[in-house]
């Protein structure tokens, strides 16, 4: 199963980044996105985005799933 990140304020060092192991100059680390934060991102996005966005997570180009016999249905 794959997993989503987005970067977010570091919870440890809340940001100010003092020799921080977990965060980078910025304050910010990864953490994974939860269902409800993808839908968000992808809702507000705009078609680039959201076509960039398809593309690197399933690998595919989003014309070929809307053009397949099945809709979205692929493995």
């Amino acid at each position: 199963m794959r997993k989503l990140y987005i970067k977010g304020k570091c919870t440890l060092c809340r940001g100010k980044n003092f020799g921080c192991p977990y965060c980078d100059s910025d304050g910010l680390t990864y953490i994974e996105a939860s269902d409800s934060v993808i839908a968000e991102i992808l809702i507000e996005a705009d078609q680039n985005l959201k076509q960039k966005i398809i593309e690197k997570v399933l690998g595919l180009n989003y014309e070929t799933i809307l053009d397949s016999p099945s809709g979205a249905d692929i493995d």
